[in-house]
């Protein structure tokens, strides 16, 4: 395999872990070498449970709090892309490979999933309950079961903007299966959210809210949005 067909097959994985296309580059090592003001307690834990998981020492899982714009889901896609950059040349062989079709095709809708591997699984809460409800509404119910059941058994999970989603009894009983599950199996989790900690208690209520608390490490993203003046 040449370096063209590697280049290929590590972006086809960022994808069937669920990376949009500009989640691709998102890497720490692009953020500036001191990060921005508010943004030094994350970027160390975000680098410091990279390390932690890619020597298999099962870190904790991380929450990490902050405003928009403030470098929150640049952090998270990074480990994404430090895992699937570590894949070895035998799994590589192992899994499937993309073709040109396939890779010019790449569409971001939840037929993704049919392509999903087992080393980590990024996705925002919004997106997980907008697919869920056009299973629901189609009546794919496999689909909606070989979604939660990768949700809950895949190796490293990263739920992006975490109370954006329009809360019910329901959501709240499909996230505590995801987390419950993943509490039980000792798997970690990934979790970016816009809202303070007692908002986000309320939206996801408290059950979801104290597993979590469990579980990952609390982090503080301060920073200002970085949105018009960086590559965040």
């Amino acid at each position: 395999m040449n370096e063209m067909d590697y280049i290929k097959c590590f972006d086809y994985y960022r994808y069937c872990a669920g990376l949009k296309r500009r989640q691709f580059n998102y890497y720490l090592n692009s953020l500036s070498v001191n990060p921005q003001k508010g943004q030094e307690q994350a970027f160390d834990a975000i680098i410091a449970f990279t390390e932690n998981y890619l020597s298999e020492k099962k870190p904790d899982g991380l929450l990490l709090i902050g405003g928009v714009g403030s470098g929150k889901t640049f952090m998270v896609s990074s480990v994404v892309n430090n895992i699937i950059d570590n894949i070895s040349e035998d799994e590589i062989l192992r899994l499937e490979s993309p073709n040109d079709h396939v890779l010019r095709n790449m569409s971001f809708d939840y037929n993704w999933f049919i392509h999903c591997i087992d080393y980590a699984c990024f996705i925002s809460v919004t997106e997980l309950f907008e697919k869920l409800k056009t299973s629901i509404a189609s009546q794919e119910t496999w689909f909606y079961d070989k979604m939660i059941q990768h949700l809950k058994t895949v190796q490293l999970l990263v739920l992006d903007d975490l109370g954006a989603e329009k809360s019910s009894e329901w959501t709240k009983s499909v996230l505590f299966e995801i987390i419950d599950y993943r509490y039980n199996e000792l798997l970690p989790i990934l979790v970016t959210t816009n809202c303070p900690p007692k908002e986000l208690k309320e939206k996801i209520g408290d059950r979801n809210f104290d597993r979590l608390r469990e579980i990952c490490t609390l982090v503080s993203v301060t920073a200002e949005s970085q949105r018009k003046t960086s590559v965040l």
